[in-house]
């Protein structure tokens, strides 16, 4: 089996794991294709495969050894599902959204066209008409043309002012200054994150867009830019808490700073 290794947004993912839920990835990830970003597809996969796979030799002085039961083999995959590290999209064959495979940053013209409006299209050139042919003709021509035209394109929905509703969930872009998470699905990334009801200061956001327009390089769906938002809002109310309670066993009662609501803020136009 050739030698793989992960990047930083499966890394951010899978951080705040515990091992097993990092080696139970490692095998599903050692199984990718390339071609296409699925495991389970080419080489199957199956339960007692990950039992097999998570066993841990007996030591002196280990409490845990053995292969694990096949309830925790299945609450270890629910635990991936629920954090974005994998989709499922057969039985034990995954999709894996935030790891490299060969077609992961590409988008051909074909993918490209069905999000753009008629006027966005590129233009093609039109043929010009054969000299032969007189004015009149040529007039009626152009006439006809522009009455077909102007009929298709009355019938299609405005053009949206939000530049990221022209994404899709499959669509994968770079981070920009304009990008915001969705209120309506962001809710969601922060439940299933375990921080519900958690409070947020705006600059944070900015500085995971300065974070992340740095590596052009890296492309996300809108729905794993959220999470890895969620992921790092996360880690920052970690660190925030535990400066906290230090600083509040070292001197005292501390000045909390003022905060707001994460939909608050979401939903502020001035932000």
């Amino acid at each position: 089996m050739p030698a793989f290794q992960i990047n930083d947004e499966e890394y951010a993912a899978l951080a705040d794991e515990p091992a097993d839920v990092f080696k139970l990835y490692f095998v599903i990830r050692k199984w990718m294709d390339y071609r296409t970003g699925v495991s389970g597809a080419k080489r199957r996969l199956s339960e007692q495969m990950f039992r097999e796979e998570l066993y841990i030799a007996p030591t002196r002085g280990r409490h845990e050894s053995g292969s694990p039961t096949r309830q925790k083999v299945r609450s270890l995959v629910d635990r991936l599902i629920t954090i974005g590290a994998i989709t499922p999209i057969g039985t034990y064959v995954f999709q894996l959204p935030n790891a490299d495979w060969d077609g992961s940053s590409k988008r051909s013209a074909t993918d490209q066209q069905p999000d753009q409006q008629p006027d966005q299209q590129p233009q093609q050139e039109q043929p010009e008409p054969p000299e032969t042919l007189g004015h009149s003709e040529v007039e009626d021509g152009s006439a006809t043309g522009s009455e077909s035209d102007g009929s298709l394109i009355s019938n299609l929905p405005p053009i949206s002012v939000n530049t990221y509703t022209a994404h899709t969930a499959h669509v994968k872009f770079a981070m920009t200054d304009a990008w915001e998470p969705d209120p309506t699905t962001f809710t969601g990334v922060l439940y299933r994150n375990g921080m519900a009801g958690q409070t947020f200061h705006p600059d944070q956001l900015l500085e995971f867009r300065s974070y992340w327009i740095s590596n052009p390089d890296r492309h996300r769906t809108q729905a794993q830019w959220e999470h890895a938002l969620a992921q790092q809002l996360k880690r920052q109310s970690r660190t925030q808490q535990s400066t906290e309670g230090y600083s509040h066993e070292t001197r005292g009662r501390t000045t909390r700073s003022r905060t707001r609501n994460a939909h608050d803020i979401l939903t502020d136009p001035n932000w």
